[in-house]
């Protein structure tokens, strides 16, 4: 089990299939649940080993695995710092013989987390977004794209907590309906109170027993720019 091999215990095979299937297609996923479940943990450690196999076939490319927060993540946070040319004036631009009017372009300075590089990309607190950021966030997830820049991802996740109105997750809102209909895939990880008692054993036996980064994908194909690549060792 993939989950078994992160070192994420107690969630079922299903689980695990529809993971393997996002990997696979470049799906968007979206997990539901409580905190404490897990979800952070799982696309922290999955983009480890994503990463650890990209590096291999890919050396020279600066790649990340980035997780931003949705609530608490500045503008900035999404691409760099945009710093104006020396020459800010419009100019003239001649092509075929029309004139067209160019704006110069801003200057980007990456910020160290910065979503340009990263091939994969989880937003946390997805449901506790505002305003500019909800913007971000529907680009990203329906063109692969942040402030007008492309990025390199492939895989992405996003974590909320469930809408329970008057209870302690009042902070968690309803996804827009456009935002919601771009997440394909659709996952509730299960809490450790539901478990069976074989299942919570496993957690609670687990949670002593280091996560092994071992080959845990056989063969799975993807693309990355016009470059394939196998997901392996």
């Amino acid at each position: 089990m993939i989950t078994g091999a992160l070192g994420i215990k107690g969630w079922p095979l299903i689980l695990d299939r529809m993971i393997v299937t996002a990997i696979i297609t470049g799906d968007p996923l979206l997990m539901i649940s409580r905190f404490g479940q897990g979800k952070t943990a799982l696309v922290d450690r999955l983009g480890e080993v994503i990463l650890r196999n990209l590096m291999k076939d890919f050396p020279n490319e600066e790649l990340l695995a980035v997780v931003v927060n949705a609530a608490t993540a500045n503008p900035q946070d999404w691409v760099g710092y945009f710093i104006p040319p020396k020459d800010a004036e419009p100019h003239s631009v001649f092509e075929g013989g029309i004139e067209r009017i160019e704006m110069p372009k801003m200057n980007v300075v990456l910020s160290p987390k910065s979503l340009v590089n990263a091939v994969l990309i989880a937003i946390d607190e997805i449901s506790r977004a505002e305003g500019r950021n909800q913007n971000n966030i529907l680009t990203l997830v329906q063109e692969r794209r942040v402030d007008g820049y492309p990025t390199k991802c492939e895989f992405l996740f996003a974590m909320m907590n469930p809408v329970m109105a008057g209870e302690i997750d009042e902070g968690s809102e309803p996804l827009i309906p456009p935002l919601a209909d771009r997440f394909s895939i659709l996952i509730e990880p299960p809490e450790y109170i539901n478990m069976s008692r074989e299942d919570r054993n496993t957690v609670v036996f687990g949670a002593s027993i280091p996560y092994g980064l071992n080959n845990i994908f056989n063969g799975g194909k993807k693309v990355l720019g016009k470059n394939e690549y196998i997901i392996s060792d």
